[in-house]
């Protein structure tokens, strides 16, 4: 006919492959169980690191706790609670108290617990004193820790940063002209406290308190000895060098 039609480009779309994602779990059993489901459609159990099973597998950190839900009824209650370093997985016992309202015995099953601070399961490195952790919608407070935890964490001071004393004292540098001018002095913690955060802007966890104190001064887990909890400042100072 006479007649040259011009060409047209035309664009095609582009293609979006959307990466399938795993559906959350559905609160049976653990994350591996339910993950298990959505890869086969007959379920395998799921793998375990054998090897650190048997390492560690009578290898306890215990802690004391108290609950801080500001309810009057729970400010008495005492808990013990622990993290097994074989499957990294939490318990709570409740401690009897007198007039507390509350029997004594399990409060949470042993079982692996998801940390609502991280949406991650719990693991050793979130257990230190002074923490705040959440088990079975119950917050709780850290507030102690026996003396097999303590020597574990300064044994694998890498997971556990609060009880590498070198990392602490990097954080005291500031304080160095401070403890040349103090007198040689046990300083309880609670005053090295309020010291750290006037003289070097610096606020340290029960737990780095605690280090300090078994490096430098007086600490003890045992209820039969009592000794203060201090530090001594002319110890401290040949440390931060």
């Amino acid at each position: 006919m006479g007649f040259d039609q011009a060409s047209m480009q035309i664009e095609q779309p582009q293609l979006v492959h959307r990466k399938l994602t795993f559906p959350p779990h559905n609160g049976f059993g653990s994350d591996e169980d339910s993950l298990a489901s959505c890869l086969r459609l007959t379920p395998r159990p799921p793998r375990r690191d054998v090897k650190k099973l048997l390492v560690d597998a009578d290898k306890v950190l215990r802690f004391e706790a108290e609950m801080v839900n500001e309810k009057p009824e729970d400010e008495n209650r005492r808990f013990i609670v622990a993290i097994y370093l074989a499957d990294h997985s939490v318990a709570v016992w409740e401690l009897k108290q007198r007039n507390s309202g509350h029997s004594e015995g399990k409060f949470a099953a042993k079982s692996k617990k998801q940390n609502a601070a991280t949406g991650h399961e719990f693991v050793p490195s979130d257990f230190f004193v002074g923490a705040i952790l959440e088990v079975n919608a119950s917050p709780f407070l850290l507030t102690g820790v026996d003396e097999a935890a303590l020597l574990y964490m300064e044994e694998h001071m890498d997971d556990f940063p609060y009880a590498d004393v070198t990392t602490i004292c990097s954080k005291l540098i500031r304080m160095k002209k401070y403890l040349k001018e103090a007198q040689n002095e046990l300083m309880p913690i609670a005053n090295f406290h309020r010291l750290a955060e006037d003289v070097a802007n610096v606020t340290l966890v029960e737990h780095e308190l605690i280090s300090l104190a078994r490096a430098f001064g007086s600490y003890t887990t045992d209820p039969e000895r009592p000794v203060e909890s201090a530090i001594e400042l002319a110890a401290l100072l040949q440390g931060l060098y």
